[in-house]
C-alpha cells in the first residue's frame, strides 16, 4: 500500500505542502551558508573542494584550522556559526515606506535606521552580478 492511499486528498496536499516548505528552508539555508562561508567556521577553500576525491574523507585547509583554533577571522572579528551570525545580523532594521495618500501600488522606498557593523557590512550578499537585480531608481521609475 502506498504512503498516501488511505488518506483524504486534503491531508495529502497538506503533507506535500509541509514537505515543500522544509525543502525550501533547507535550500535557503544552504545558500546562506555558501554566501557567508568566509564569516563562519566553514572552509573557504573552494578550489580544494572541487578537486578532492569525493569518496575520501574531507580535509580542512590550514586557513580553516587556524580559524577554528583562534576563533577569529583575519581582521580580528570573531568567527560565527550560522545561528550566532543570524543573531548578529538581525539587529539591522529596514522599513519599507509608502506615502499615506498613495495608492496601494504606489512607489515605495526603504529607510535603514541602524548603522551596520563591520560584520554586517561584510556579510551583505553582492547581487550586482545577477541580471534580475535592478537599481532602486529603475524600480521606482517602473512603478
Amino acid at each position: 500500500m502506498a504512503r498516501h492511499e488511505h488518506l483524504p486528498i486534503y491531508k495529502v496536499a497538506l503533507d506535500m505542502t509541509v514537505h515543500f516548505e522544509k525543502l525550501l528552508a533547507y535550500y535557503v539555508e544552504w545558500h546562506m551558508r555558501e554566501a557567508w562561508r568566509e564569516l563562519m567556521f566553514a572552509d573557504a577553500d573552494q578550489v580544494a573542494k572541487r578537486t578532492r576525491d569525493p569518496v575520501a574523507p574531507a580535509k580542512r585547509s590550514d586557513a580553516a584550522m587556524k580559524k577554528v583554533a583562534n576563533r577569529t577571522l583575519d581582521d580580528g572579528t570573531p568567527v560565527h556559526s550560522l545561528q550566532t551570525l543570524m543573531r548578529e545580523l538581525q539587529t539591522i532594521v529596514r522599513n519599507t515606506c509608502r506615502t499615506s495618500k498613495g495608492a496601494q501600488d504606489a512607489a515605495t522606498f526603504d529607510l535603514i535606521f541602524t548603522i551596520p557593523t563591520q560584520k554586517q557590512t561584510r556579510s551583505r550578499i553582492d547581487r550586482s552580478h545577477q541580471t534580475d537585480a535592478a537599481p532602486i531608481s529603475r524600480v521606482l521609475q517602473q512603478q
